[in-house]
């Protein structure tokens, strides 16, 4: 008889596991291998989903929370704060701060504005379209809406009669689409599709904060467009005060930028009314009977297409010695005595 390891007889004291016990330590061996790369796929799966669910409520509720303010985002509203904050307070001690200089506009009212809503506007757009004699002095008012404040700009009815849309209907001036609304935004983006006739402001960089703002001057030194209230909305509220949105807006503006006319601060040039038609291309004016008439002033070191258009005087000594430096210039096509031109 062959004589035995000590191994194989170490086999002898061994116990072995029974089936129980196997099924066992491969049913903890299962639960402990984590998940399956099927498993990790459909939980990745239902993850993106509820991330892209999230957003998508998210979004609903700034949309809601826009329209609840005015068009606003809650980021918008934290910038205006802030912009008013800085407006009341303003860093440097000797400069005015934006509450004082329109509380300085308010003291100067003769008396309360009278307050327009944007339904009574389109009101008095509808009136003016069904009044049968356009030329009669009994013809209702053309009020212009701009950083809510409402002008009657019934004088310029050659520039602001809006059109009548209806087939043939009377057509309106070059900025007829600037009637019986605020618009303010359009005056320096030049953008009068129904998109770019906007009221809101927000975005829009100093210099063309300014430059809306030299426009309500424009308006407000114009004896012939008197100023007649305020529009409820944006940037007064239903008592007439300033909110929010004006003074952010003024606040961009800054306490330098209150310039007189549509050419900024005194001295500065008046810009020219400018429209465009599909079809018909470009038209530049002066308004008033002033006897100014449009130029392109172009920008130091810039070309032609780099200019702008303003309105000079044909009496003043530096416009002749401008034209002579080919800093100013007549528009291509246009007779340079003439206060309207049109161009492609």
């Amino acid at each position: 008889m062959r004589k035995r390891t000590a191994g194989q007889r170490g086999l002898d004291y061994m116990v072995l596991p029974t089936a129980d016990e196997l099924a066992a330590e491969l049913r903890e061996r299962e639960k402990n291998k984590g998940p399956s790369p099927k498993e990790i796929v459909k939980y990745a799966f239902f993850g993106f989903v509820a991330i892209i669910l999230l957003m998508g409520m998210g979004w609903h509720l700034g949309q809601h929370q826009r329209r609840r303010n005015n068009g606003l985002s809650p980021t918008d509203l934290a910038r205006a704060r802030r912009a008013a904050h800085q407006a009341a307070f303003p860093q440097d001690p000797d400069k005015p701060s934006i509450l004082s200089l329109v509380q300085a506009e308010e003291d100067a009212l003769p008396g309360v504005p009278r307050l327009f809503t944007f339904s009574e506007l389109q009101q008095a757009k509808h009136d003016y379209l069904a009044s049968s004699s356009p030329s009669s002095s009994s013809q209702p008012p053309i009020y212009l809406a701009i950083v809510g404040h409402v002008f009657d700009v019934s004088k310029g009815d050659q520039f602001y009669a809006p059109p009548d849309e209806k087939e043939g209907g009377r057509e309106g001036g070059g900025y007829g689409f600037f009637a019986f609304r605020d618009a303010a935004r359009a005056y320096v983006t030049g953008d009068f599709s129904k998109e770019g006739l906007r009221e809101d402001v927000e975005g829009l960089k100093e210099e063309e904060c300014r430059g809306v703002w030299r426009w309500v001057n424009f308006f407000k030194d114009k004896e012939e467009y008197p100023f007649v209230g305020r529009l409820v909305g944006m940037y007064f509220d239903a008592d007439g005060r300033p909110t929010r949105s004006y003074l952010n807006f003024r606040a961009c503006v800054g306490t330098g930028g209150g310039g007189k006319g549509v050419g900024g601060e005194e001295g500065e040039e008046e810009a020219c009314a400018t429209s465009w038609e599909r079809g018909k291309g470009h038209t530049v004016w002066c308004e008033g009977s002033d006897g100014k008439v449009p130029r392109r002033r172009l920008k130091e070191g810039g070309g032609e297409a780099r200019g702008r258009c303003v309105c000079v005087d044909l009496k003043d000594g530096k416009v002749h010695a401008a034209e002579a430096e080919g800093t100013l210039v007549v528009y291509p096509g246009c007779e340079p005595q003439k206060s309207m031109c049109a161009f492609e």
